[in-house]
């Protein structure tokens, strides 16, 4: 039952939707060059998620001495809540880049799945993550601060 529905659900999944959202999120979005605009497409991420039935939430991690956000919305599993399955794509960009390839493009498909995802009961918890500050800096850092914030969490 459970893939059936789930096969269904990935048929109403709309190209022009997620070309949509590529071309509302391809801009400098970058946490010293951009961090306004970083935090813009965090919030719009959140108000589309907000949209659908799954329980949406900030999750705030400190990074370079300041505080970021993941976005994460949740659906409880049915009969194994405890167990996860999660869906993770990065909205931050490298300095200067739009972001457009695999950033605005992963948050994109990330968005259209979890819509058309909704009505789907899934045995297991399921969430859709939209981490950040992923991309190293040109300084060397190491990148993937939402995610290692996101491993600490859980």
């Amino acid at each position: 039952m459970e893939h059936l529905a789930l096969m269904s659900a990935l048929g109403m999944i709309s190209a022009d939707r997620i070309r949509e959202h590529i071309k509302h999120l391809s801009f400098i979005r970058h946490p010293v060059t951009a961090p306004d605009a970083l935090e813009r497409a965090a919030d719009d991420i959140l108000a589309v998620l907000r949209q659908t039935s799954y329980e949406s939430e900030e999750h705030v991690f400190e990074a370079y001495g300041r505080n970021f956000r993941n976005i994460i919305a949740t659906r409880t599993g049915t009969t194994s809540p405890e167990k996860r399955v999660l869906v993770i794509a990065h909205y931050d960009t490298m300095p200067n880049t739009p972001g457009a390839d695999d950033n605005a493009s992963g948050v994109a498909v990330l968005l259209e799945l979890a819509r058309c995802m909704e009505g789907v009961p899934f045995e297991k918890t399921v969430q859709f993550v939209a981490v950040n500050l992923e991309e190293s800096d040109t300084q060397g850092d190491r990148g993937s601060w939402g995610s290692h914030a996101l491993a600490v969490r859980a």
